[in-house]
């Protein structure tokens, strides 16, 4: 039987400022460390380690952000349930980047 795994597409624009942002927030949030780097002009590739669960963040022309096991196929149920779980936070985190929502303020109260 072959197992598969699920790539989550964060955004399908390509925008160094908020992929930094997301590598903050999961070695921040999630205190994942990063293990390893790729950065170029065309792709951005970051392997992270949480809690012995490899994921990959990844950024590419024509492509978008994407978070992925980083052991593709051999990844456990475990991994994709993390994948699954930081994915989600950081598409929110993109929708509140999108309406200028990016620092949670709290609404102001009125007088």
């Amino acid at each position: 039987m072959n197992k598969s795994y699920k790539e989550i597409l964060i955004s399908e624009q390509i925008d160094n400022s908020i992929f930094d942002v997301f590598v903050k927030v999961i070695i921040q949030e999630f205190k994942a460390d990063l293990v390893h780097q790729v950065k170029n002009q065309d792709v951005r590739y970051f392997d992270f380690l949480i809690n012995e669960k490899e994921i990959t963040l990844h950024m590419e022309t024509f492509v978008g952000i994407t978070l992925f096991p980083t052991k593709l196929e051999k990844a456990d149920e475990e991994t994709q349930k993390t994948v699954d779980i930081i994915g989600l936070n950081l598409k929110l985190i993109y929708i509140k980047h999108l309406t200028g929502d990016v620092f949670h303020q709290p609404k102001k109260e009125k007088p």
